[in-house]
């Protein structure tokens, strides 16, 4: 980002547990940038916020669902995915999951709202 460059960015997270097997995450995020070269004031806004949740199946395996939608100057998408997770060890969980529908973030440097698989640890 250059001298004629400006971003702000406000983000948040809340983790919710319902009950001793239910976790509940929401995340909101939002980008606003100023561009002045070219002697030209250009101005863009980007929001995303999105939740998941999560089950406790057993003592070890989980079930979850995600939902995220990313909208601004026009464009928007949203992703929907689910996964599954098993407590390998104490404190170390490896997930499986897919999205049937999603985006990119361009900002983003983890990608859970990609279309596609993914494999977390």
């Amino acid at each position: 980002m250059g001298l004629d460059e400006q971003a702000w960015i406000l983000a948040g997270n809340l983790n919710v547990q319902p009950s001793r097997g239910w976790q509940i995450s929401a995340r909101y995020a939002a980008k606003r940038t100023i561009d002045w070269s070219n002697s030209l004031a250009s101005h863009s806004i980007t929001q995303l916020a999105g939740a998941r949740s999560i089950w406790d199946v057993s003592a070890r395996w989980d079930a979850g669902v995600q939902g995220y939608r990313m909208w601004g100057d026009g464009a928007a998408g949203y992703a929907v995915g689910v996964d599954l997770g098993c407590l390998v060890w104490k404190n170390l969980r490896l997930s499986l999951g897919y999205n049937v529908k999603g985006f990119d973030a361009p900002t983003s440097q983890v990608k859970p709202t990609r279309s596609a698989a993914r494999i977390c640890i």
